[in-house]
């Protein structure tokens, strides 16, 4: 009992490893999306598992293929009904797992997106440009106080300038400076009276200004503070001689400044999250992709491995059938009480025990006949008169010939066996009267009546005659039944029987020629006597 259970676990060991690898896979997928961080920390070392897996269903498919492909070339018992049993297990597994697998792959891409299409980007940037746009307002603004101050510095002279300044700071303005071409401060107003130098403009801000007559810019101070700056070409001088620079600095309101950078980082953040999502919707494909083909893997292994224990009931009894067709009959198919085969196993089992009880039965039965036949071949051989025996069966046909009926007859008739006893006289003519005789009591023998003749041969040595008997044989097991020839030469016989009536006739004859001579005899000597001397010698 031990060793069965033992070879069960074994056998379905590996299957339930590769399927603990497989669900250990979804586990960590989920845990893998479940944050940007850990797809981030451990993308890397999933990724490595998968392959590891991979590899492994890879070389277990390719393995139980080239087998399949082996016995199927090999034509083992079993092997086409295992492929086709196979085939259907794949057409159920493979294709619910290529739909939903490719519809999935489908439903991450432009569909989700389509389903949940919302103008977030559209919207960030119509609020960043709005922030802009404020900003913007308010430098227009401010440059259109700046440009209704420039005329006021025509035909004035440098002195008069700071008092200007120092008024228009009532704009709103944090520090206004007057510069010339070579960026040197010619005057300056600034609202912290305490600051030491006043701000100065970038380099490009002087470049930008040989182009176009006003530059605006946006200049961050330290972390927490963002100034806008204006900047117009000017002239001043009692005759306008002097070319100048005017440029403001403002700050920009706190609450402003946080909308529109919180704003300009919500856009920046977006356009990241939007890249980044392309590159996890990828990652997504590659590992439905991934678990796509470990699933089909798996669902190759598995329908080799179920294919081949459903069939192998199958495969017994295919194996057995061929084994018992080959004439081996001690061949016994593993009985097993847990699927429906057990009762065919238990009958073929069965019917394996009769036939080889039944083989055995007929081998000593074989065996009997044969002795019963060598010793009839035997008593046959030896039969004390030497009288010639044939056998038939019930259509005619010589079964068997002792070496007495080939002698008697002068014919090799144990080279005739197994030929009609009617055309024997084809091939040997002497035989034909017979072979007549033969076929006029044939029908007798037919009705179980026995019959005896004499028939007169004309042979090369001479004249032969034969006393032939014929009787039907017992009907056998088989339904069939024969006759037996017998017949003795008894020419021999007959001429001795001839010899000694002859000689009888004579012997006969010669007693009764005797019987008259006698008186002759009697009388011819009493007349020698009475006539001796007067008789001469001469009569």
């Amino acid at each position: 009992m031990a060793d069965p259970l033992k070879s069960r676990v074994w056998q379905w060991l590996p299957l339930a490893l590769v399927f603990l690898l497989l669900l250990a896979s979804l586990v960590l997928l989920n845990f893998l999306t479940l944050t940007p961080k850990n797809l981030e920390r451990y993308g890397d070392g999933y990724l490595y598992f998968s392959v590891v897996l991979l590899v492994l269903l890879s070389a277990t498919t390719v393995a139980n293929m080239v087998s399949m492909y082996h016995q199927w070339r090999t034509q083992q018992a079993g092997s086409r009904f295992t492929l086709r049993l196979m085939q259907g297990f794949l057409v159920l597994t493979l294709l619910p797992v290529l739909f939903v697998s490719l519809f999935a792959i489908q439903l991450i891409g432009p569909r989700i997106d389509r389903w949940f299409e919302v103008s977030i980007e559209r919207a960030l940037k119509d609020s960043l440009e709005l922030s802009q746009l404020a900003l913007e307002t308010r430098s227009r603004q401010y440059r259109t106080t700046l440009e209704r101050f420039r005329p006021s510095l025509h035909g004035k002279e440098l002195h008069e300038i700071p008092p200007m300044l120092e008024k228009l700071l009532s704009i709103g303005a944090s520090e206004i400076l007057l510069m010339d071409k070579s960026q040197q401060v010619l005057a300056l107003a600034m609202e912290d009276t305490e600051a030491l130098m006043p701000h100065m403009p970038d380099s490009n801000l002087f470049r930008a200004l040989q182009v176009r007559n006003a530059h605006y810019s946006l200049e961050p101070q330290g972390d927490d503070k963002l100034f806008s700056r204006l900047a117009l070409n000017v002239n001043y001088g009692r005759n306008n001689e002097f070319a100048a620079i005017l440029t403001a600095r403002f700050q920009v309101d706190e609450k402003e400044k946080v909308l529109a950078e919180s704003v300009q980082q919500a856009l920046l953040d977006y356009t990241s999250q939007l890249h980044d999502r392309n590159i996890v919707k990828n990652i997504f494909r590659l590992t439905i992709l991934s678990l796509m083909v470990l699933s089909t893997l798996f669902s190759l292994w598995a329908a080799f491995v179920f294919s081949r224990r459903i069939t192998r009931p199958v495969r017994n009894l295919v194996e057995g059938t061929l084994a018992v067709a080959a004439g081996d009959l001690d061949k016994k198919i593993p009985v097993s009480a847990r699927d429906d085969f057990s009762m065919l196993a238990m009958s073929f089992n069965t019917m394996t025990k009769r036939l080889s009880d039944a083989r055995g039965e007929r081998e000593q039965a074989r065996r009997q006949l044969q002795q019963e036949h060598d010793y009839l071949h035997v008593v046959l051989e030896h039969l004390s008169s030497g009288a010639g025996v044939l056998t038939l069966d019930e259509n005619g046909i010589v079964r068997r010939a002792n070496s007495a009926a080939s002698n008697i007859l002068q014919q090799p008739l144990l080279g005739q066996v197994g030929k009609p006893l009617a055309e024997l006289g084809t091939d040997l003519p002497t035989l034909q009267p017979f072979l007549d005789m033969v076929q006029t009591h044939w029908q007798d023998m037919q009705t179980g009546q026995e019959w005896q003749a004499e028939i007169t041969l004309n042979t090369d040595k001479g004249r032969l005659i034969l006393v032939c008997r014929g009787a039907s044989l017992p009907t056998g097991t088989a339904g069939l039944q024969g006759s037996v020839l017998v017949f003795d030469d008894v020419t021999d016989l007959i001429q001795s029987e001839h010899d000694a009536a002859w000689g009888e006739v004579a012997r006969r004859l010669a007693h009764e020629i005797k019987n008259p001579l006698t008186p002759i005899q009697l009388s011819a000597e009493r007349l020698s006597r009475k006539l001796s001397g007067e008789l001469s010698p001469e009569s």
